[in-house]
């Protein structure tokens, strides 16, 4: 799709949630480079402060932000004041709260923050945004899932559940919206290097792991995907693994997944259950 074209169909403002780092800020970059006015929301104060510098010295469109917590109830009476007058044609929905541990690290309160911002986040705005563009019959959505939510992810089991919902909710709206001209495509990117990567790994781990993709390789085939199918895996090697995975079964696959994030996570030992 060529400049024009993608203006036409998306523009003239891009909404992009959990965009000022890592993967967010790749689309926030790849937007804005493509033309697309951009509003860009995170938790992040000097993350976002810093992305709306850089990007708004780099490229000829406006750029707006504001600091939001997207697991918050009331996301949308705090988000319209800014976007009542804004034509939104594309919306991404990149933010997650997510950890790697047994399923009782956490007390219930940080689940169900996680439960908002991972699924209560990305329907409220594919939900009012979404309706918008079916009414101007023309724009995109584009969902964040994650490898993981191909099958039961043991040590980031219920950040799994809430990408599948995201993987689910988007295949589900492609097909809705494809007659009104709506373009919807869940993503489901593997490991992905970032700063939350480089949290979790050490270096030498980091290296064993073998194929982890950079956040603008993700986002540039994603976004050639939008429109042309519900679902993509961005990376060969990623779009093979979760093939064979298919192929072994949802058992063996759920064991697979256990018996790596003991390796990569937790130097194989099994973390306690309480």
């Amino acid at each position: 799709m060529n400049k024009k074209t993608f203006l036409q169909k998306y523009g003239p403002w891009g909404i992009i949630a959990g965009g000022a780092l890592g993967i967010g800020r790749a689309y926030s970059e790849y937007l804005a480079k493509a033309g697309l006015n951009i509003f860009v929301l995170d938790h992040n104060e000097l993350g976002l402060a810093q992305t709306v510098e850089e990007l708004s010295k780099a490229y000829q469109v406006q750029v707006k932000s504001l600091v939001l917590d997207l697991g918050a109830e009331n996301i949308l009476e705090q988000l319209t004041p800014y976007t009542q007058d804004l034509e939104i044609g594309l919306v991404v929905y990149n933010a997650a709260v997510t950890d790697i541990g047994g399923f009782y690290q956490n007390n219930l309160e940080y689940e169900l923050k996680k439960l908002a911002v991972n699924c209560r986040g990305p329907l409220v705005l594919a939900y009012h945004f979404g309706k918008k563009m079916v009414q101007r019959r023309r724009g995109g959505i584009v969902l964040m899932g994650s490898g993981s939510a191909m099958a039961g992810a043991p040590f980031y089991t219920h950040y799994a559940a809430t990408k599948a919902y995201d993987v689910v909710l988007g295949e589900g709206l492609w097909y809705e919206f494809k007659p009104a001209n709506v373009d919807v495509l869940s993503v489901i990117p593997g490991m992905v290097w970032s700063s939350t990567t480089q949290e979790v790994f050490n270096t030498e781990r980091v290296k064993k792991w073998g194929y982890i993709m950079k956040a603008e390789d993700v986002v540039r085939q994603a976004m050639a995907q939008l429109g042309k199918r519900p679902s993509y895996a961005p990376g060969f090697i990623n779009r093979v693994g979760f093939f064979v995975l298919r192929l072994l079964g949802r058992t063996a696959t759920i064991k697979f997944i256990g018996k790596n994030a003991l390796f990569n996570f937790f130097e194989g030992k099994r973390p306690d259950i309480l």
